[in-house]
């Protein structure tokens, strides 16, 4: 149909009794389809704008501009913006940090493992081991003795006594003093006298006799 020319429609208030009859009724066109009568084009008053648009045609786009989910309307599209979150931004998990969040670390832990910052900084499940170990219970058990065997922890036997095969008394500087019985089967008792003061001559007469036995 050439520029400037115009579909005319008879206008009737009688429908149609032939199957393709198109008529104008009254600001509606009608249509019979050889059966029934419908009515063509938007009923109502219809959708006239949507957000500030009345394009004809609009359309929806994505982006991720701003700091927070957002919708703009210009032209014909109205875009949603959804930026990716970060500390200052609320928006979508971009995929890096799912599997950033998704690799932390879980619940699951080995029975009486427990967690140790590994020499790559990462947490690490182990098991406690050397002078103490630890069961699934929470128990911890020292590897001690009471009988003075080296490299053990010594502890009171159930006489509340600690055995040791010597002490050394190490001075603030230098110098030190060791007291160790000598390599013999016979035994010794240090016994402190029971008055708690001494006088000198006392006390000193007392501490050469005990070192020179």
């Amino acid at each position: 149909m050439a520029a400037n020319k115009y579909l005319g429609l008879s206008a009737n208030s009688t429908n149609g009794t032939v199957a393709g009859q198109m008529w104008y009724d009254s600001g509606t066109i009608k249509y019979y389809d050889g059966s029934t009568t419908k009515s063509l084009g938007v009923a109502g008053a219809g959708i006239t704008s949507l957000n500030g648009l009345s394009a004809g045609t609009q359309s929806f786009v994505l982006g991720t501009a701003g700091t927070d989910i957002g919708i703009s309307s210009a032209g014909s599209a109205h875009t949603f913006d959804i930026p990716t979150a970060s500390a200052t931004k609320r928006g979508a998990l971009s995929s890096a940090d799912w599997s950033t969040f998704n690799s932390k670390m879980s619940n699951s832990l080995t029975s009486a493992n427990i967690w140790v910052g590994n020499s790559g900084n990462a947490a690490t499940a182990v098991s406690m081991s050397g002078d103490a170990t630890m069961s699934n219970a929470g128990v911890v058990t020292v590897d001690k003795t009471t009988t003075a065997q080296a490299n053990k922890i010594l502890a009171l036997d159930g006489s509340s006594v600690a055995v040791t095969k010597g002490n050394q008394l190490n001075g603030a500087t230098s110098g030190s003093l060791t007291l160790m019985p000598a390599a013999v089967t016979t035994n010794y008792s240090l016994t402190f006298p029971e008055h708690k003061g001494f006088r000198t001559s006392s006390f000193e007469q007392w501490r050469r006799s005990s070192l020179l036995g």
